[in-house]
């Protein structure tokens, strides 16, 4: 659907389909604008588009891709969509299917971030996926270590929990949860701009 489809089904739901009077074309997308960014600000995730250079069939795609959550598109250079698989129909299409090689038409998302291709053929693939607005703390490097990847997302679970006390000193910790919520608000405007509907 696109932005001028939308425009039109408010407006019709608005009574003001045709020459809008009380609710211009202008006002109607800044609405749509501000409830996308509301709805980012909820899931804490946005939609974004990546390049991605397959090689292998299996691909860790957090150390490639540090704000990855989960795919929603894959697509060739030349727009033709690779459509996703479970494991027991890529080898019910082909016992032999991870030593394949061929033009991709398949994909197989596993846990976190384990993603597999089939056949396996070198050409950049364009993967739109479901990016979070919270950058991690560690450095890539070390995405593959569980343990910090976990003591990471548990810190910044307790520095957003206002009604929560630090499990370090027992106490409220109250300007830390202030600046963490005044540091995500101001990322969280900034990175807004990025979000917006346009024609």
């Amino acid at each position: 659907m696109t932005l001028g489809q939308m425009k039109a089904l408010v407006s019709q739901r608005l009574n003001e389909a045709g020459n809008p009077v009380f609710y211009p074309a202008s006002e109607i997308q800044n609405a749509l604008n501000e409830s996308q960014r509301l709805w980012c600000l909820l899931t804490l995730c946005l939609e974004k588009t990546a390049t991605w250079n397959t090689a292998p069939t299996w691909t860790h795609l957090l150390p490639l891709i540090p704000d990855y959550l989960a795919p929603l598109r894959l697509t060739t250079q030349t727009g033709m969509k690779v459509r996703p698989a479970r494991i027991s129909e890529l080898f019910a299409l082909d016992s032999q299917w991870p030593a394949s090689v061929g033009p991709t038409y398949r994909y197989v998302a596993l846990g976190a971030d384990l993603v597999g291709i089939y056949p396996t053929w070198p050409q950049p693939l364009q993967l739109q996926y479901a990016g979070s607005r919270i950058r991690p703390r560690f450095p890539r490097s070390s995405t593959n270590n569980w343990s910090s990847l976990v003591a990471t997302v548990c810190e910044w679970w307790k520095e957003g929990r206002s009604s929560r006390r630090c499990c370090r000193c027992s106490t409220n910790s109250s300007a830390s949860r202030t600046n963490t919520r005044s540091t995500f608000a101001r990322e969280t405007k900034a990175n807004f701009t990025t979000v917006c509907l346009s024609n």
